[in-house]
């Protein structure tokens, strides 16, 4: 089996991993680095490292943290000993996370390891001095040639809800950092029927990556329960930007009850196929949940995006979500979503979390919602664009 370390950089990315860590996730090993003594300190990680010096005001400079953590290489080395996986993990805008993050992806590469960052980027309302910082976190990691999942939740590119909390908005982002490190972790290093090594996952991760997870209740039975999760996975990877006939590798990881067998996972591995070009190469595992929960989960990971896409789409969302902050619109001028389909053909239920998703990221952009139309046949122009 694989030894796994798992290393969160900056305050957010520790934030990040003692979430892990409280959650339970077992068979990995953390590291916490930061440049702010409080937060090493405070950190559930066992191995802490503080980079910086107390002498430092208003916090380090990035040049001032890549010489810091130069300095602390040789602990960093020795913390990684024998590691053949190993996570980067850390929120993107901060200098701390800027400069660290992709040296440490360089040091944990140059032991031989296969090194994932798992990453976010600001949220459009955190204005475009951290965005631009994070993009250039995220070309550093490009040159330093390591995969990067960009984790976010739907609206990550997007202004931030202010109706919301924003506690909780980062509750639900340290959630699927866990559930990304959990999938790739748990094939290589937990017992199950269809394990994967370290080699495999290597063979899958370039580039820029994105995810989706979906989850499926086994008391509905049957097929229907991998093909519910499926189809919620590949929802909120499209909704992340992970098309799946741009992508070059997917992973897709399973998590089983005991009462599940080889059918299911068939089953959602065919559904998935069919949705693939010829040339995508697709690897899967499958190991049982170790909460003993009763649901079958999927967890998606599309590989080999550009970066330079994603600057584009990125930007292009950072300008519009500065622009509409703070503006309101009259009911009159706001857009409506509708949604149309046939009950005897498509049952309600099967639909309801992507409508729902649909839901949110209009009244996102200022829209009053989504209305369900049943049982009627109508003629609107529709642009090949919104179509997926």
């Amino acid at each position: 089996m694989s030894k796994v370390i798992v290393i969160g950089i900056g305050g957010r990315g520790i934030t990040a991993i003692d979430h892990m860590i409280s959650s339970g996730l077992s068979k990995v090993e953390f590291l916490a680095i930061d440049t702010e003594r409080a937060s090493v300190d405070r950190s559930l990680a066992p191995v802490r490292l503080f980079i910086g010096t107390s002498d430092t005001s208003g916090g380090p400079s990035v040049s001032e943290v890549s010489f810091f953590l130069g300095q602390r290489e040789p602990e960093i080395r020795r913390a990684l000993e024998e590691a053949t996986l190993v996570f980067v993990v850390t929120c993107l805008g901060g200098r701390t996370s800027t400069a660290a993050a992709p040296l440490v992806a360089s040091i944990a590469q140059s032991i031989g390891a296969l090194t994932v960052a798992v990453v976010s980027v600001p949220f459009a309302s955190e204005g475009e001095q951290l965005a631009r910082q994070a993009l250039h976190g995220l070309r550093a990691l490009k040159e330093s040639d390591c995969a990067t999942v960009i984790i976010g939740p739907p609206n990550y590119l997007r202004p931030r809800n202010f109706s919301s909390v924003a506690a909780v908005e980062y509750e639900a982002l340290f959630f699927r950092m866990k559930r990304c490190v959990q999938a790739l972790s748990d094939v290589t290093s937990v017992y199950g029927p269809f394990n994967l090594s370290v080699e495999d996952l290597g063979d899958v991760f370039s580039g820029i990556c994105f995810m989706g997870m979906g989850t499926g209740k086994s008391h509905t039975g049957g097929r229907r329960v991998p093909l519910e999760a499926e189809k919620e996975a590949i929802g909120e990877l499209i909704f992340q930007g992970g098309k799946l006939d741009e992508a070059r590798s997917v992973f897709a990881g399973f998590g089983i009850t005991k009462n599940m067998g080889i059918n299911e996972i068939q089953t959602a591995v065919s559904f998935l196929r069919q949705r693939l070009l010829s040339t995508t190469n697709l690897v899967f595992g499958a190991v049982e949940n170790a909460d003993d929960t009763d649901e079958f989960r999927i967890t998606l990971i599309a590989s080999g995006f550009e970066l330079d896409k994603f600057e584009q789409r990125f930007l292009a969302a950072l300008t519009a979500g500065n622009k509409s902050i703070g503006e309101s619109k009259s009911d009159e001028d706001k857009p409506e979503i509708f949604v149309v389909w046939d009950p005897e053909v498509v049952a309600t239920e099967d639909y309801a979390s992507l409508i729902e998703s649909i839901g949110d990221l209009v009244r996102l952009e200022g829209g009053v919602g989504v209305k369900r139309i049943r049982n009627i046949e109508i003629e609107m122009p529709v642009s090949e664009e919104l179509l997926v």
